[in-house]
């Protein structure tokens, strides 16, 4: 490849990302006033329970169907319980999850540390 190939390229790629350097004043935070790392990980985690506690709800009445329509069949009654206690421990991780986060936070802030 010749260098006028390549002067061409730089300066064909210069002028088509000019228009973006110039708005790119105008990008906002999509995560709002969140600046930090620990902001960015307390958004996610709480997205993360949003969506769980929905999945959640629906899991549970999944569940409840499966135990009215499961009349008596062992096989069924044990999916049924298997699906509530599932559901249970995910709940449980999710929480424990914003437990551990905020335990973690508190710590290294304390200490003085900033992320």
């Amino acid at each position: 490849m010749s260098i006028f190939y390549k002067v061409r390229f730089c300066l064909l790629t210069g002028l088509l990302s000019f228009p973006f350097l110039i708005h790119a004043q105008k990008i906002k935070n999509p995560l709002g006033s969140t600046n930090d790392l620990f902001g960015f990980l307390e958004k996610i985690i709480e997205a993360m329970l949003q969506l769980g506690a929905v999945l959640a709800v629906i899991v549970v009445i999944y569940a409840g169907f499966l135990f009215v329509t499961a009349q008596g069949d062992e096989g069924k009654i044990k999916t049924a319980k298997n699906a509530l206690l599932y559901t249970v421990i995910g709940l449980a991780i999710l929480l424990g999850a914003r437990i551990i986060a905020s335990v973690i936070e508190n710590t290294i802030r304390s200490v003085g540390g900033s992320i």
